[in-house]
């Protein structure tokens, strides 16, 4: 597959991730790690922004989760803060 046909493919991919990833949110707002993935799908985007309020609540229901995937989480929101901060 072409280069640009493989980045486009690859897109389209994170983008029905995001579909399927709000639907499941619709049957279990607070899973854990549901909300992780969408965040993450942002970030894959480069819709950081759109990533943000999904590490938050990722941040806030995973208290049970291990602290390494809460910390990494933690480090992308004050990343993107930083890259969107104006000074």
């Amino acid at each position: 597959m072409p280069p640009a046909r493989e980045a486009w493919r690859k897109k389209q991919r994170k983008s029905m991730n995001i579909a399927r990833l709000k639907a499941d949110l619709k049957v279990t707002p607070n899973d854990p790690r549901t909300l992780q993935y969408l965040a993450n799908t942002y970030l894959d985007l480069g819709m950081d922004k759109r990533a943000l309020p999904w590490y938050k609540r990722f941040i806030a229901s995973a208290v049970s989760n291990p602290y390494a995937d809460r910390y990494a989480a933690m480090c992308r929101v004050a990343q993107i803060i930083h890259l969107h901060k104006t000074t």
